[in-house]
This record gives C-alpha cells, sequence and structure tokens, in this order.
C-alpha cells in the first residue's frame, strides 16, 4: 500500500500500525528478459523498521483472517536507481510514535513517515529468486557470492 498526501484517514483508521524490524530488502531491476535482484541497507548496517499496516477481519465463509501490509512510498535517489518506489523505513526516533494506538491523524503520521535514509546498493546473486533457498550468502555482493545452482 502506497502511503501518501492523498491516503484517506478514514483507509487508515480501521487498521493497525506495526513495524517490522530488517536489516536489508531486494527490489529488482529488469534488464531485458532477466531481472537483478539488488540489496538495500542502511549506510550504517543497522537493522530499521518498516512503516506497516495490519488488521483482523473475517471472509465470506465467517473465518478470521489477519492481514498485514508494509507501506511503500516513491523511490528516493538511491532507489530509483533500481525501482520506481520503496518500503517506508521509520526513523527509530518515532518508533514508539508510529506504535502509539490512539495514532490517527493522516497529517501526524504522514509526518513520521517522512525519513529519508541513506542506503547503499549493490547486486546480489539470482538465489534470492528462489523462496526455497534462504542462506545468508544471498546477502553478498554479486562479485563475492560464489553462484551454485
Amino acid at each position: 500500500m502506497e502511503l501518501s498526501s492523498r491516503t484517506s484517514t478514514h483507509s487508515l483508521i480501521h487498521l493497525l500500525i506495526f513495524h517490522s524490524l530488517a536489516d536489508g530488502f531486494y527490489e529488482w531491476q529488469h534488464q531485458g528478459k532477466t531481472k537483478q535482484p539488488y540489496y538495500f541497507q542502511l549506510e550504517n548496517h543497522q537493522p530499521f523498521g518498516f512503516a506497516g499496516l495490519w488488521e483482523r477481519w473475517n471472509n465470506p465463509n465467517g473465518e478470521e483472517n489477519v492481514s498485514c501490509t508494509i507501506l511503500t512510498q516513491a523511490a528516493n535517489e538511491t532507489v530509483r536507481l533500481v525501482h520506481e518506489r520503496m518500503p517506508i523505513i521509520l526513523s527509530p526516533t518515532v518508533y514508539s510514535q508510529w506504535l502509539d494506538p490512539t495514532l490517527k491523524d493522516s497529517e501526524t503520521i504522514l509526518s513520521l513517515v517522512q525519513h529519508n535514509p541513506n542506503l547503499r546498493v549493490y547486486p546480489v546473486s539470482s538465489k534470492v529468486n528462489r523462496a526455497t533457498y534462504n542462506q545468508p550468502d544471498c546477502i553478498l555482493p554479486l562479485d563475492e557470492a560464489v553462484e551454485i545452482l
């Protein structure tokens, strides 16, 4: 879900806010008929929080479901080289405000996500394209990764 000044307060009020900790994220760039994965992380290599929303709802069969989404925004200069949007990365200084269950005002919400972190980016192995491959070498720069498929 892309968050912008056009996002209605109503669409946010019934959702609960969360943040998800990570130390990086992937985006893919089209290169002809293939997609090259890139890994993004903070320049200081510290973990960070993605802005997200979740809700509990009942499907047409009456079964309870829990859904979540990581909020996105237009890409900053670094990410724009690879992709047009990026996840919203929260500044650690706003974590407690972001998680405040009374937070409902869209202007306040938008003010908390105006964070443009310094990111580093590099290409990584296409191994990350396989959901079953979950190894530490997925985040190694392509020139350091050994291709064993």
